[in-house]
């Protein structure tokens, strides 16, 4: 409610010290107060015990009382501001500076100008738009994120963190940071050294972000490196996230991880290291049409394949599993969709499946024997020209199946032999993998096992499964098998 509710006995508007000097003093009845005149005093306690006493019409004890009552903090007189000045004041403090308000009201110290502007809900209207720092001369935008605007501060936010963070890291580690070096006062191995021991014995728990540059991150990692012995192309490509952690280095550049393999890409650019050579490839690296063209490109020159080559079937699951590159086969169903679509996306030609039968080598040395894969050519004429034994591909001529009733399945298996008026089975598994990883490898796995219960339940033939390493170290596991198979079977026989 304002004043003009009241009678007003003066116009002379009062500033003030703490204090009441006028009590006892009565020369006015009492009356009851009204809910009015308790909510002035609310919304005017930057006035006089004295002005409200006038503009109430009740005693300064009365006022002073009800004040105390209400919670209120009223001030008595010690300087005066009569009503046109008051005005004047409103008009002039927020647009000038407190040395030329003290030169206008001179009877006010800088304390008062401060207090009567807080009373009076007044503000500074900063015209400044731009304004050169104390500290460091750089001259900003002057706004409330780049200085303390509201206590008119010229030091900027920036100089004034630094001075904070230089006094913490004294208080706190016994650290000296250079006021003009500030952090790049010591170097990044300096600073990785205080991660385990700072000056007082306590350690910081992180190298401060702004020496994380890729120069640093460089020699800090090939630090890391050293410590641990690791000095191998072999010994790199084995790392983990694991090995970030145990050494402190896990960080993050704008909120993205700094990954092992950022780490090795940025020390060591000149090796070249694909994703997929790690240890471990992100789930959904291969869900990116351009990685798969990108990890073709390199298996053909990795391996100098030419293109009748790829056609031919040079590109096997074996292969790509040797290479790490196992997640980019099960974007696939098969390897001849992954040699057509390394024709249509990388080579540009439109080939069809007949096309790839047509020139891949997958026949035998009799020039007929047609098989699945270039691994079971070689098992097939080992057996044949090697062994000597009078072996058959019959899994792609279909012509001799089995049916397992327990889980609904055909099989076809990949060669036979004849044996004593009885056929032994046997199977090339060139996909098995002891501890698969992936849903493929694990699906096969499991099929490998029914197949196998399914083959050795049979009374009426033999079976002999074999798998990738029985082709290693020429032939050792096919020969021991067969070896085995034939020794103990005609010893059975014999008795």
């Amino acid at each position: 409610m304002g004043s003009s509710h009241f009678p007003i006995s003066s116009s002379l508007f009062f500033i003030f010290d703490i204090g009441i000097n006028d009590i006892g003093v009565f020369n006015m009845s009492y009356k009851k107060w009204t809910d009015e005149e308790i909510q002035f005093l609310k919304d005017n306690q930057y006035k006089s015990i004295k002005e409200l006493s006038l503009l109430l019409n009740r005693s300064k004890s009365a006022i002073d009382l009800k004040g105390r009552k209400l919670g209120l903090k009223f001030y008595t007189e010690s300087l005066i501001l009569n009503h046109e000045e008051l005005e004047k004041f409103k008009i002039l403090y927020p647009q000038l500076k407190r040395k030329q308000l003290k030169d206008i009201f001179s009877n006010l110290s800088y304390n008062q100008i401060q207090e009567l502007a807080f009373r009076l809900n007044l503000k500074k209207n900063h015209k400044l738009k731009y304004c050169k720092c104390t500290c460091c001369g750089v001259e900003y935008e002057y706004t409330d994120q780049n200085f303390l605007t509201k206590l008119n501060h010229k030091k900027c936010r920036n100089c004034r963190n630094l001075e904070q963070n230089i006094t913490e890291y004294y208080n706190k580690y016994g650290i000296i940071l250079d006021s003009k070096k500030y952090f790049f006062t010591y170097s990044i191995i300096q600073w990785y050294d205080f991660l385990f021991k700072t000056p007082n014995g306590k350690k910081i728990k992180f190298i401060p972000r702004e020496l994380l540059n890729n120069e640093n991150l460089a020699i800090l990692f090939k630090h890391v490196l050293n410590l641990n012995n690791i000095n191998t192309r072999s010994q790199i490509l084995k790392l983990n996230k694991k090995f970030l952690y145990e050494n402190k280095i896990c960080y993050k550049i704008n909120k993205q991880e700094i990954s092992i393999y950022d780490y090795i890409n940025i020390t060591f650019p000149e090796m070249n290291i694909k994703l997929w050579e790690m240890v471990r490839t992100p789930n959904n690296y291969f869900d990116k049409e351009d990685n798969i063209i990108d990890a073709l490109k390199w298996v053909v020159i990795n391996r100098n394949i030419s293109e009748d080559n790829v056609l031919g079937g040079a590109l096997t699951s074996t292969l790509f599993r040797k290479l790490g590159l196992r997640m980019l086969v099960e974007k696939f169903n098969t390897m001849d969709d992954i040699i057509i679509f390394y024709y249509h996306k990388i080579l540009n030609k439109n080939i069809k499946i007949e096309d790839i039968y047509k020139s891949r080598k997958l026949l035998s040395k009799d020039g007929t024997t047609i098989c699945n894969s270039t691994e079971e050519v070689l098992v097939f004429d080992f057996i044949k020209y090697t062994m000597n034994l009078n072996i058959k591909c019959i899994s792609t001529q279909k012509t001799k199946s089995f049916y397992n009733e327990k889980y609904n399945e055909y099989y076809y298996p990949d060669f036979s032999l004849e044996y004593l008026n009885r056929i032994i089975i046997i199977e090339y598994f060139g996909m098995y993998e002891k501890n698969p990883k992936t849903k493929l490898y694990i699906e096969y796995k499991n099929k490998t096992f029914r197949k196998i219960e399914y083959y050795k339940s049979r009374k009426d033939i033999y079976f002999i499964d074999l798998y990738p390493q029985d082709i290693r170290w020429d032939y050792k596991g096919v020969k021991n098998k067969l070896a085995s198979f034939f020794m103990f079977n005609f010893n059975n026989n014999i008795k």
